[in-house]
């Protein structure tokens, strides 16, 4: 067992009394229990250019549990996690690979809440839990507690152990924590002040004071701010504006300034601080046309300016020099919980930059420019059968091992019998010039659940729901690398 999995093990067997305490005494008290259970069995094999193939074959089964509605107001139970089982070898979560054998496993979440009966805003967690104020970002294992104060003032306290550091020896040495305050000027108002300390293995790691301000004065206006300051590098390592405004209901025009340096905050063990200096400017400005109820358009230009003087190592420095991105698209709905989908993206940086790996052709630069195409269409054949379809296309302005082109094309058949059960298989052709060709394979299995029991007397709100519902829709995403994409407020 990994270090620091013991605090996991626990955490999953407090869940698990809770759940069984609560079952037993199904007699005496009420309570509802929802949440779903989803299986995936991925398959994947790589096409290399020596040429051997690779297989890849692990299973994941990922659940999510809540408890809630007891006799007792106010008190509820959240869980969460996944386990991986390798059927091949010991590479299959392959773009995470972490672990020295087939069998991995983690508790996302898995917090006991309580919420004032009287007053919702108000609240106290203990568990493993995650935290979003201000800016600020953590999953810790510990205490949270939030209360609202008259005239929708408040104030936020946590406390804990870093979650992030399962697999750290040191992490029993590990804290994290921080308070929020917030304030409401005016109506539709909120000013916040937030403050993270974390260290590890006794020594100071981040210190991060967040300011935040968000105000929507009307309907058709919406403004928001945010900025934080790094104490340890005496740095603002990040600072971003946002406006929207709706001159029509059909219409919505948006802009966007970020100014952030994402590696400030990277120990200084990290191999990645060689770019800790790294300053991104990205400025949007974005439209939204909704000239009928089925049919929607958007439009964003958005300019970067990256400036990398190369943290410690002047050799790495790379001038800023702006560059532009464009992106359409329009999704039209033609029948019921039907819809097609088409994106552009063109995208032209300077060609200068950092290669993946330094004097080597064969691998794609940082720099390199792209035009992308990808059509998207989901539909219902009947009553219990969707289908999905999305092929892309993307053509690079600079050779990338030889070929400038990547297509990949994936299709998705999905039978949904009822409100509980759905059963999806997903296949995907990739030929990439960046990585590798491909064939990928998913087929997924989701169990949902929402039962109410009291004194004995089981409801099951599933019935009471459309099996179609949107709250529904199908889960088809391949588990492939992660990629980053911006914050949109829809």
């Amino acid at each position: 067992m990994r270090g620091g999995a013991w605090l996991s093990s626990w955490t999953i067997c407090f869940a698990v009394g809770v759940v069984f305490l609560t079952t037993c005494a199904q007699q005496v008290y009420a309570f509802r229990m929802e949440g779903y259970l989803r299986s995936h069995l991925y398959l994947r094999q790589e096409r290399l250019r020596d040429p051997d193939e690779e297989y890849y074959l692990p299973i994941r089964q990922y659940m999510t549990l809540h408890l809630s509605e007891f006799s007792q107001p106010g008190w509820s139970f959240h869980s969460s996690g996944w386990v991986r089982q390798d059927l091949t070898n010991d590479e299959s979560d392959y773009a995470f690979h972490r672990a020295d054998d087939s069998f991995e496993s983690e508790l996302l979440t898995g917090y006991l809440e309580y919420r004032d009966p009287n007053r919702f805003e108000n609240y106290a967690r203990f568990g493993r839990q995650y935290v979003f104020w201000g800016g600020i970002y953590e999953r810790f294992d510990g205490a949270t507690i939030s209360r609202e104060l008259p005239g929708g003032h408040g104030w936020a306290l946590f406390g804990g152990i870093p979650a992030i550091s399962d697999y750290d020896n040191s992490r029993t040495r590990n804290r994290v924590g921080g308070a929020r305050v917030w304030f409401r000027p005016v109506l539709g108002s909120e000013l916040g002040f937030t403050y993270v300390r974390k260290t590890e293995a006794g020594d100071l790691d981040r210190e991060v004071w967040s300011q935040d301000f968000f105000w929507r004065p009307c309907h058709w206006l919406e403004i928001s701010e945010h900025a934080s300051y790094d104490d340890i590098t005496d740095t603002v390592v990040d600072w971003a504006v946002y406006a929207a405004l709706k001159p029509h209901h059909t219409m919505k025009l948006s802009f966007s300034y970020d100014e952030s340096i994402p590696g400030a905050l990277l120990p200084a063990t990290s191999i990645l601080s060689v770019f800790s200096n790294d300053k991104i400017q990205e400025f949007a400005v974005g439209l939204d046309w909704y000239p009928d109820p089925n049919w929607s358009a958007w439009a964003e230009v958005v300019n970067y300016n990256t400036e990398s003087p190369g943290g410690k190592f002047p050799e790495h420095r790379v001038d800023g020099r702006s560059y532009w991105e464009y992106r359409l698209g329009t999704r039209y709905y033609y029948a019921d919980d039907a819809h097609m989908s088409l994106e552009l993206r063109h995208v032209d940086p300077p060609e200068r930059g950092i290669p993946f790996v330094e004097g080597s052709d064969e691998y794609e630069s940082i720099d390199n420019g792209f035009d992308r195409l990808r059509f998207t269409n989901h539909c219902w054949l009947n009553e219990m059968c969707w289908t999905s379809f999305d092929v892309g296309a993307t053509h690079y302005r600079d050779g990338v091992n030889g070929s400038r082109q990547s297509f990949d094309v994936s299709t998705t058949l999905g039978f949904r019998p009822s409100s509980r059960l759905e059963a999806s298989a997903t296949l995907r052709y990739v030929d990439s010039a960046v990585d590798n060709t491909e064939f990928q394979g998913l087929f997924t299995v989701t169990y949902w659940f929402d039962r109410r029991i009291k004194n004995g007397v089981t409801q099951d709100l599933l019935l009471e729901r459309d099996h179609r519902d949107s709250r529904w829709r199908p889960h088809t995403t391949l588990p492939v690398e992660r990629k980053y994409s911006g914050n949109r407020i829809e």
